[in-house]
C-alpha cells in the first residue's frame, strides 16, 4: 500500500491503513459513534509510507512502517505504543519517532485522528500534533 497525502498526515494515514491491514477496522456503532474493532486487543500493523523530504531532494522515498499497540476495551480508540520505520533506502532510517504512545480516535467509519504524533528528521522537529 502506498500513501501520498500531505507530509504532516502521512503518519496518520499509515496508522489508519495499517490498523485496517492488521484486522482492526473502523466502524459505526449503533449509537452513531465510530469505533475500532476488535476492541480490547493487541495489534501489529505493517504498512508502507512514501515520504518526500529535503534530504531526498524532494524525490519520493518508499519506507516500511510497523505499528503496534492495543485497541481500547470499548473500541473508542487505539493506543499506538511502538512505531518502526525501515526500508532499503538509507533515508528510511533517518526519522526518529517521538511522543509515543500515540492515540488513534476514529471520527467516522473510515477516518480517524492520531494525537500526540511527533518525529524529528535531519534536525527538524515536528509535533506533537494531531493528524487527521
Amino acid at each position: 500500500m502506498t500513501l501520498n497525502p500531505p507530509t504532516r498526515s502521512r503518519t496518520l494515514s499509515a496508522a489508519i491503513a495499517a490498523l485496517a491491514i492488521a484486522g482492526a477496522t473502523l466502524g459505526a456503532a449503533s449509537a452513531g459513534a465510530a469505533t475500532i474493532s476488535p476492541a480490547g486487543t493487541a495489534f501489529t500493523a505493517p504498512g508502507t509510507i512514501v515520504v518526500s523530504t529535503p534530504a531526498s531532494f524532494g524525490v519520493p522515498v518508499s519506507c516500511s512502517i510497523s505499528l503496534s499497540g492495543t485497541t481500547s476495551a470499548d473500541g473508542s480508540s487505539a493506543s499506538i505504543t511502538d512505531a518502526q520505520i525501515s526500508g532499503s533506502n538509507r533515508l528510511c532510517g533517518l526519522p526518529q519517532l517521538k511522543n509515543l504512545p500515540w492515540t488513534l480516535t476514529p471520527t467516522s467509519a473510515t477516518t480517524g485522528e492520531v494525537s500526540n504524533v511527533g518525529f524529528s528528521l535531519v534536525g527538524y522537529n515536528c509535533g506533537p500534533a494531531t493528524l487527521a
